[in-house]
């Protein structure tokens, strides 16, 4: 679900993980089946169309997707998918309002909002002895990580010192002078990049002397680091992780270029679709009741377990923290 001459990389490397899926499985001669690499646009250019419904699901011997790669596209195209009896792995998205009741053909390969939530509070819980501070945007981000966030340190009988929601595009300068005379040891902050970005710099302005853990979108919009003092996160396996090289040595020989976050993801999910074909035949049925019976897979990135819904059994997230010059990565948590 995405071309590869998108101009974002992450899609890119998420289209190649697909097409190095493909071309190991061409290339073993015990495969039973030729498979070929459909991509489908899904963002439309001035007087065309993106994918549509029709165009899917009239795609002769398609046997299942990868992606796809945004929330809103899933929201849009999830029910021709489940119509259709289309199996389709979300290798990036981690928007907690899917899947919906009733989906069945679905499988997350991520950690979504919540499960962020819920380790990157273990984690700060596991960072400094004394309270933690809980803020989160109020925000389709926000309100799923709070949730985790607030069970976890329950869990963990570490509730939180403070619990705060901001309102993207609010001014944060009260909030984080309030926050400063509760004097918290942590502020564990979810949501979008842009309003935890703001929150930090008044954070900083009142002169916060303690850990920022923030969500990935943190991360995702300040690729260039925001200074020392932050954690952030990434729901996707690190490129660098020894957990990786063995994909990444293949994926630098094909495409001669480094993966990208998701790309070993995109590279599983393609993984299990051929499998599944392998195992039974190339039909949409016996593929969506082979991936319904097994639900468990051996991947590079990590052990995948899947519940009914779909979603992943305790997915792991990736740590880093920030320098003055980018992300260094510290740990991988899971429960």
């Amino acid at each position: 679900m995405g071309t590869s001459d998108s101009e974002n990389p992450i899609i890119v490397g998420m289209i190649n993980g697909v097409r190095q899926a493909v071309a190991e499985y061409n290339g073993n001669p015990d495969s039973r089946y030729e498979i070929e690499l459909r991509e489908f646009n899904t963002q439309a250019t001035p007087g065309e169309a993106g994918a549509g419904e029709s165009e899917i699901a009239n795609t002769e011997r398609l046997i299942g997707v990868v992606g796809p790669f945004a929330l809103a596209e899933v929201e849009s195209l999830a029910p021709a998918f489940e119509s259709s009896g289309l199996p389709y792995v979300l290798p990036s998205v981690t928007g907690a309002g899917i899947p919906q009741d009733g989906w069945r053909n679905f499988r997350r390969l991520v950690a979504d909002d919540r499960d962020e939530g819920r380790l990157l509070a273990a984690h700060a819980a596991g960072r400094v002895a004394g309270a933690i501070a809980l803020v989160t945007e109020d925000s389709g981000e926000g309100r799923p990580f709070a949730e985790g966030a607030r069970a976890e340190l329950e869990r963990l009988q570490r509730p939180p010192g403070r619990t705060d929601t901001i309102d993207p595009g609010s001014n944060p300068t009260a909030l984080a002078q309030a926050l400063v005379r509760a004097a918290p040891e942590a502020v564990l902050y979810g949501g979008g990049g842009a309003t935890g970005k703001a929150l930090l710099d008044a954070l900083r302005q009142a002169e916060f002397q303690g850990l920022t853990v923030a969500s990935h979108q943190m991360r995702d919009l300040h690729p260039e680091g925001v200074g020392g003092g932050v954690v952030s996160s990434s729901a996707g396996s690190d490129p660098a992780a020894e957990s990786s090289s063995r994909f990444a040595g293949r994926y630098r020989n094909r495409f001669d270029s480094q993966p990208t976050a998701f790309s070993l993801e995109a590279y599983e999910g393609a993984l299990m679709l051929l499998e599944a074909v392998e195992e039974v035949q190339g039909n949409l049925n016996a593929i969506t009741d082979f991936l319904a019976a097994n639900r468990m897979f051996r991947g590079d990135s990590k052990n995948y377990e899947f519940d009914d819904r779909g979603e992943p059994v305790n997915p792991p997230i990736w740590i880093y923290e920030s320098t003055n010059g980018g992300w260094r990565l510290a740990d991988r948590v899971e429960a």
